[in-house]
């Protein structure tokens, strides 16, 4: 039976957001990985990263098809009402570290704007677990 709910809806919105963010970002770096580490490699040349960039760009890759991914496994399960215990909330905390991660990398470039680009994500990430806060008795059955 699906799970919609007045109560589910809002979480199950933010983790579709997060699928499809993390999703195609970690994709879009397996498809044009050239183009992507040329960019990592201009962006970091000036920075102590530069000696890992290259480890550095498959790392956030791969977590970020990890973040992905539960995301939306954790909005099936809730959808279909699969048992959920508390991986929800890892999952956005895995988001928010994702998150801070880039928003590390792009001031330690000095690219401000960059940085700045990461912070709605960042908020949405930190209302979510505001969300949780609140409403855990109801998805934590």
């Amino acid at each position: 039976m699906v799970n919609l709910s007045v109560t589910n809806a809002p979480i199950l919105i933010l983790l579709l957001f997060f699928a499809i963010t993390f999703i195609q970002s970690g994709i879009d770096k397996f498809i044009n990985t050239q183009g992507n580490l040329d960019w990592f490699k201009s962006q970091f040349k000036e920075t102590f990263l530069n000696s890992i960039i290259v480890p550095s760009f498959w790392l956030i890759t791969i977590q970020e098809i990890i973040a992905g991914f539960s995301a939306l496994a954790v909005f099936f399960m809730i959808l279909f009402n699969l048992s959920l215990s508390y991986i929800l909330f890892y999952v956005f905390v895995f988001q928010a570290f994702v998150l801070l991660q880039l928003f590390f990398g792009q001031r330690i470039a000095k690219d401000y704007v960059g940085a700045s680009g990461i912070v709605p994500y960042f908020i949405t990430s930190i209302l979510a677990h505001f969300y949780l806060l609140n409403f855990h008795t109801v998805l934590f059955k």
